[in-house]
């Protein structure tokens, strides 16, 4: 949105000159280049500059040359406003014929062709009193941060001359709704609602304020996620670590387990059998003592470690109901005729087992 803009500028010893028709050609800064202006607003102030770019652009020079120069920034109502069609008549006194960068200064020369302003003009100049300017500008505000803000944008529409006293020490300031400098209110529609300009500020720094609170929540609300970010990851490293841990510890189990296993069927063996090597495998142990009760029992052909399991203890349970006496003389017989005791527990009964049978 456009908003009217008024500055100050303070002549410094101008150079004054006569043409033949009595008109007067006066030099001066009309607007600074990345210096802070200060806008005085019922809410507070705002702080607005103009980038050098913007000023020193082409659209911007050319948008000042050739409007005209008042005598104090045209009324209406008591507030102020615009040269437009309808007062210009009123208020035109002069006119921009040149415009020109001086530094960091945006300059015009203002032909001024109004006999009284001409006269006035020359009485300060002849006192030593301070001749002020004050250009009458529409721009677009972009903020930056806080209360501070860009103008763009600029659309030139007069420069004034004052008539008050001079303020000593300031070569740009900007008036803004301030004492009798006050801009002429225009509605305004936002959110359904018609708003002065200061309205719509108000409600800009009301949003703006919210926005900050939500910045905020927002801010910590991050914090929070990357905690517990943080988090996870950690808890997530000791779950692989007690995994870890876990898995070391199962092996460890497992391994006791089958070391215990492995010295009960050794004990087992050594009940039955005259005699074992222990640092046999324990397969090759328990193989044999299932050949005691079945001397055709192929071990090869068995591939679950279970179930020649389960042959060995039925194997020692056999065995052990048998004294070493009837053993001997029973283990004889069964060599002789492939019959007698000897127990039906073939390769056969194995198969059944893996498959469920009996």
């Amino acid at each position: 949105m456009l908003h009217s803009r008024y500055n100050l500028n303070q002549f410094e010893k101008p150079k004054l000159t006569e043409t033949n028709e009595g008109f007067l050609q006066i030099k001066g800064n009309i607007l600074k280049a990345d210096s802070f202006m200060e806008y005085m607003d019922k809410e507070g102030v705002l702080r607005e500059k103009i980038p050098k770019d913007i000023l020193f652009s082409e659209e911007t020079k050319n948008s000042f040359l050739h409007k005209k120069v008042t005598l104090e920034h045209p009324e209406k109502n008591g507030k102020l406003t615009m040269i437009n069609s309808e007062n210009v008549s009123e208020f035109g006194k002069g006119t921009i014929i040149e415009i020109f960068e001086n530094q960091d200064c945006l300059g015009a020369t203002l032909q001024i062709e109004d006999k009284e302003t001409v006269d006035f003009i020359k009485q300060r100049y002849e006192n030593g009193e301070n001749i002020e300017l004050s250009a009458g500008y529409m721009a677009e505000t972009e903020n930056i941060k806080d209360n501070q803000y860009i103008q763009k944008d600029i659309i030139a529409n007069h420069v004034a001359i004052l008539s008050g006293k001079g303020r000593a020490g300031s070569d740009v300031k900007l008036i803004y709704n301030y004492l009798d400098y006050e801009e002429e209110k225009m509605k305004l529609k936002f959110n359904g609602k018609e708003l002065t300009p200061e309205e719509l500020l108000v409600e800009a720094i009301n949003l703006q304020k919210e926005n900050g609170e939500f910045k905020e929540k927002y801010n910590a609300l991050e914090t929070e996620k990357e905690t517990l970010a943080a988090e996870k990851t950690t808890l997530e490293t000791e779950k692989k670590e007690l995994t870890t841990k876990y898995g070391e510890l199962e092996t460890k189990y497992n391994s006791l387990l089958t070391e215990i296993e492995n010295k009960e069927i050794i004990s087992k063996a050594k009940e039955v059998l005259n005699s074992i090597d222990e640092k046999e495998a324990v397969e090759k142990i328990m193989e044999k003592v299932i050949k005691e009760v079945n001397p055709k029992f192929n071990a090869k052909e068995n591939a679950k470690v279970e179930d020649l399991k389960e042959m060995f203890n039925f194997s020692v349970e056999t065995l052990s109901e048998m004294n070493k006496e009837t053993k001997a003389s029973e283990k004889g017989k069964f060599n002789e005729s492939e019959a007698g005791l000897t127990l039906k527990i073939d390769n056969s009964y194995f198969s059944k087992k893996r498959n469920g049978g009996n």
